[in-house]
């Protein structure tokens, strides 16, 4: 069993419970919205960690682990499609060089399905616009498009 995991999420369901807790004192009401969302959601994701730790613990075999280097090159790809990604966002606008970026960066991590690549691009964007425009009002930069 890997005790960091447990560690690690014992720690944050803590965090998201006290901070949680905090958002009780925010004066707008629809300021507490986003921040209860991202600490349900990290609640339940460290809930989740501790019980895939313990299950693949209970399924665990001998399981010789081959040291893998960091690819340079990969890094490099990485950081500039970030650097890139934070410039267009004046030019093009949030959504479509989220769009573009997510795309990239599955594909250069190894994901080669189009499909695979097209429906988890529009499907998070979908989730992102949903949160962000729809349901806490927050202005994202529209770029030359919108």
């Amino acid at each position: 069993m890997n005790k960091n995991n447990i560690i690690i999420s014992f720690v944050l369901i803590v965090f998201s419970v006290l901070a949680y807790i905090e958002t009780y004192s925010f004066r707008v009401p629809t300021s507490k919205i986003f921040p209860r969302t991202v600490l349900i959601t990290l609640f339940f994701l460290a809930i989740s960690l501790i019980f895939v730790t313990i299950k693949n613990y209970k399924n665990a075999e001998i399981r010789i682990v081959r040291d893998k280097s960091i690819n340079s090159r990969l890094l490099f790809y990485v950081f500039s499609g970030i650097f890139l990604y934070i410039s267009a966002i004046v030019y093009l606008g949030f959504y479509l060089t989220t769009y573009i970026f997510m795309i990239i960066m599955m594909f250069f991590l190894g994901i080669r399905n189009i499909l695979k690549l097209l429906l988890v691009s529009s499907l998070s964007l979908f989730i992102i616009y949903s949160i962000f425009s729809i349901i806490i009002n927050v202005q994202t930069p529209k770029g030359i498009f919108f």
